[in-house]
Parts: structure tokens; sequence; C-alpha cells
């Protein structure tokens, strides 16, 4: 099955300017996290967008998917990226729509929770609670980090999270 995700007015929003970021630490032009920021607050500071033109906007491009993408999309340094239920990862270009490249996982993982982001890496937690680290500019995969064999597997209840050089899942 076959799903096409469309993507609304956000390649016009790509291109918005921002208010300064050293005063907030919300989402602007990239949505680094699941919830857009650490906070999860789903708030942009972008405002090309208002309660005056929102009638105005309309689909930008449609790219299809292998199957549903439900985690939200992360936008980092010029990609967007889906993942998808059986954790299948596009990269994106977001003012087009253009696939940049495809990972198809060895071994299915679930997308639905997303991929967490830094240091030119995606992080995706897979269901033996193993991280894989696949570099933003090719797909391929880095490395992978093999949970303790002493520790039962649990499976990662959210994206894994990246800051200051260390992975959190």
């Amino acid at each position: 099955v076959r799903v096409a995700v469309t993507v609304l007015a956000f390649a016009v929003i790509t291109t918005v300017s921002l208010r300064s970021a050293e005063t907030e630490s919300y989402a602007g032009k990239e949505w680094t996290a699941p919830g857009g920021d650490w906070g999860g607050t789903r708030y942009s500071t972008l405002d090309r967008i208002s309660t005056q033109n929102i009638k105005q906007l309309g689909g930008a491009w449609v790219v299809e998917t292998p199957d549903r993408a439900e985690a939200t999309p992360i936008v980092k340094d010029g990609r967007m990226f889906i993942v998808t239920g059986a954790g299948v990862i596009l990269a994106l270009d977001p003012a087009t729509g253009r696939t940049l490249w495809t990972f198809k996982p060895e071994t299915p993982f679930s997308g639905k929770r997303g991929v967490g982001i830094g240091d030119g890496l995606l992080f995706a937690a897979q269901r033996d609670s193993n991280v894989m680290a696949i570099s933003q500019e090719t797909g391929k995969v880095v490395w992978t980090s093999q949970h303790p064999k002493e520790i039962p597997s649990q499976g990662m209840a959210a994206a894994p999270a990246y800051g200051n050089g260390v992975v959190v899942g």
C-alpha cells in the first residue's frame, strides 16, 4: 500500500524570518524534535502564516511513502526527514518534496515515534532497544549501539533525544 503524504505550505514557511533565537527556544524554520523543540511545545516563531491568511494556504507538494507515515517530520539543515511505521526514512527537499535518499532497515522497526537528530545524524530506536545512527547526508548507517544483554529489551517509548554528544533512548 502506498500512502501519499501532503505537506501543506511547509515550503513557504521555510523561508520565513525568525525572531531572535537568543531570546526564545521555540522552533523556527527548523523542527528538530517531535514537538518542535526540547519542551515539546509544538509552537513555531514563524510569522508569515496568520489567522488573516490561513484560508489562502494550499498544498505545496505530495510524496508517496512505502507505508503509513505517522511520526512528526523533522526539519534540519535544509532537509525534511519522514519516518514510516515500518522504519523507512525518507530525506526530502522541503521546498520541492524531491526525495534525496531513502533508508530501508534490514529489520523493520517501529517508526511511529520518529527519530532523533544531532551532529549530522538521525537516531532510530529499534525494537530490541538498540539505537542506530544514520547519516543525514547519505542515509547510510554510521553505527549501531548494542544494548547490554543483561538488561531486558523493552523497546523505546519515544524517539531518541540527542544533546551535548549523548543519545538518550
